[in-house]
């Protein structure tokens, strides 16, 4: 209500149709997609967008967060192909206003990974990824937040490709610049991240200190996913170990897993798929 009450307010200053009342109109569209309404917040972003490129044309700042969010918002829904275009159109928009190697690509550069990754199109994915930490790294040095990020996204890549050591050896030197920023948020993903390569190298027990840390790290107001994924690495990890005593304690780690991937509701529906179907494989711990 308080955004409706704002962009009727601005529509009286303005016009009904400005810059000014479509950039409260995006509010309100992330309002409905963050109360579960997606038509609504769809319908809001599209109207928010329209009325940008007519009065200010496709470079204005805001027609490119407009874009970003209405991306994020099919990726949410599993609509991946429609979220990497349009994560692809909020890139080329950056890129005419800021050049090749703007830092202010970083955000763009890393949605457009996530899509291309659910879309399988490693090739792409791993493009993207290396340019992004080559403008970090080019831009702020070696040892910043921003390059750690771009790692542990190229390392996404990496272990999708099933290059898993070189995975892990970008988790590994990431690592020390969360701990040094006190990202807890980056240090879990990375931690849950570097734990899924230790398993797929075979060395599960190395992992379970590294989820351990990362479930003791994740608080609320994280990541919807991150909890959950956690937890499901953490029953894989403990299944591998392939000893008796351990099943129970995977069985439940899995199952809070499926419970987190629920309530994540859209963006943990393949997730749970997943999660539900390991169970059935696994049937209890006798």
């Amino acid at each position: 209500p308080l955004c409706q009450q704002a962009i009727a307010l601005q529509q009286q200053l303005t016009g009904q149709d400005s810059p000014e009342a479509a950039a409260y109109r995006n509010n309100l569209a992330s309002a409905y997609r963050h109360s579960g309404q997606s038509e609504a917040a769809l319908a809001e972003y599209q109207r928010a967008l329209t009325t940008l490129v007519q009065h200010s044309g496709r470079q204005h700042p805001l027609a490119t967060m407009t874009l970003r969010n209405w991306a994020s918002l099919l990726y949410d829904n599993g609509q991946f192909r429609e979220a990497a275009v349009r994560y692809g159109e909020a890139l080329s928009l950056v890129e005419q206003r800021f050049g090749a190697e703007d830092p202010r690509l970083l955000d763009s550069l890393a949605t457009v990974v996530m899509a291309e990754l659910q879309l399988r199109n490693l090739p792409q994915a791993r493009a993207s990824a290396e340019r992004m930490l080559l403008i970090a790294a080019k831009t702020f040095g070696d040892q910043h937040a921003k390059v750690a990020v771009a790692r542990d996204t190229l390392a996404k890549v990496l272990y999708a490709q099933g290059r898993i050591e070189e995975a892990l050896a970008q988790y590994e030197r990431s690592r020390a610049v969360h701990e040094q920023v006190k990202d807890e948020e980056a240090l879990a993903e990375n931690l849950v991240g570097a734990a899924g390569c230790l398993r797929a190298l075979g060395r599960a027990g190395e992992s379970l200190p590294l989820l351990e840390r990362a479930i003791a790290l994740i608080k609320p107001g994280m990541g919807d996913l991150l909890s959950p994924d956690a937890q499901f690495a953490l029953a894989q990890s403990l299944w591998a170990l392939n000893k008796r005593k351990l099943r129970s304690r995977a069985l439940e780690a899995a199952r809070l897993a499926q419970t987190g991937y629920a309530q994540a509701q859209a963006p943990g529906r393949e997730l749970r798929a997943v999660v539900t179907q390991w169970l059935a494989q696994h049937g209890t711990e006798d």
